[in-house]
Parts: C-alpha cells; structure tokens; sequence
C-alpha cells in the first residue's frame, strides 16, 4: 500500500471498482475531496464470486453453462426439476472472494435467465422465458437486500487476501414447480468499493442502506 498526495481541483475524481464473475478485472480508485492537499490511499481491489454444488457434505465445482458449443464464462447451469441432481438449485453453493489492499465495501446482484428447450422444426430449440414468481434464494443472513442488490455490511479489511464470504448456501429454495424441459442460467454480478467515499461516489449512497454512516 502507498500513499499520494493528490491536489484536487474542484471536483471528485473516481474509477469504480467493478468486477462481475465474467473476468476478472483489477482497477486502482484514486479519491481525494476540498481544494486543498491530502492524503489519500491508493489501492487495488478484486472481487470474484465462485459458484460450487453441494451435495451429502461433498462440495462439487460449478458446471459453467455451454449453449451451441460456447461456455459463458461466469453464467452457471442450474436444475430447477430434479431433487435427486447434483446440479439441483438447493445444492448451489456461491461464495464471494475479495481481494484487496485497502479497506473494501462489497455488493452482489443475482443475475438469472429462466430457459425452456423447445422442439421445432429445426431440432431443440432453447428460449428465454419470463418467471412467473420470482425464485427466493438462500442468501446467507450478512448480507442486506437494497434495490436488487445484496450488500455486505462489514467493511472488508485490506490485506486479507483473500477473504471469503457465503452469498447463496445451500438450502431449500422457493421456486415454482417446473419440468425437465426447464433450467436456469444463473450469475453473479460483483462490484467492491474502496471503503473511503467510495460508496457514496460510486453507488450514490450517502449513509449505509441499513442506516447510519458507512
């Protein structure tokens, strides 16, 4: 970690630190406020979700999701029709890893697509469908759901690389009932802060959705 001494002019200068399970991106946030001299830390954070089925006590690998011959990175294969499937959304298991030199604020946002296969007159088909009910995972009870986005209300410590949290744990999770034909396209959309001022420059939030200061 080191630091610089930035003069700021009039405005606040910062480079979100976004990183979304698709690949993983490094970024520095460099921040400074007033028009005058200060101190400010300069720092690197990296965000990655890992996706992993559990079954009997056993953790598996995520099965990453290969529609035509293509792998999505980042976009997982979810079961939604058969209980006794290791790929079966109660076994789906994702943990968030921060790696950081400063101190960090986390968020998540689920990411799905509901996928039918269809046969047509060209073979199996597969389409995008709407959800009739909203699924309502197992989210682990740190976080806190605010607009669409689940936060981590613990300030992340720098230099704890890495350091690891539960997002979605294995569990009963509320969905409709569907068929084979069915199955999810599961994601996880991760974006981490620099503790200092970045929330506010960069979510737009001035006080901690769970109320008070960050």
């Amino acid at each position: 970690m080191r630091k610089s001494r930035l003069i700021i002019i009039i405005t606040i200068i910062s480079i979100l630190l976004l990183v979304t399970i698709s690949k993983d991106v490094v970024a520095s946030f460099l921040l400074a406020s007033g028009i005058k001299e200060d101190d400010a830390t300069i720092g690197e954070v990296k965000v990655v979700a890992r996706l992993f089925y559990e079954l009997d006590g056993d953790i598996y690998p995520g099965q990453e999701y290969i529609a035509s011959e293509n792998k999505k990175p980042g976009v997982y294969y979810v079961n939604l029709s058969d209980s006794g499937t290791l790929e079966y959304i109660d076994n789906v298991y994702v943990q968030v890893y921060v790696y950081s030199n400063v101190d960090t604020y986390v968020r998540a946002k689920i990411v799905e697509e509901l996928t039918v296969v269809r046969d047509t007159s060209f073979g199996k088909k597969e389409y995008s469908i709407p959800f009739n009910n909203p699924i309502t995972y197992n989210i682990d009870n740190d976080w806190y759901l605010y607009n669409d986005y689940y936060y981590y209300p613990e300030k992340v410590k720098g230099n704890s690389n890495p350091f690891v949290i539960d997002f979605i744990i294995p569990g009963e999770t509320l969905i409709d009932e569907y068929d084979s034909s069915h199955f999810l396209q599961l994601a996880i959309a991760l974006e981490g802060v620099q503790a200092t001022l970045g929330p506010q420059n960069n979510w737009g939030l001035s006080e901690a959705p769970w109320g008070g200061e960050w």
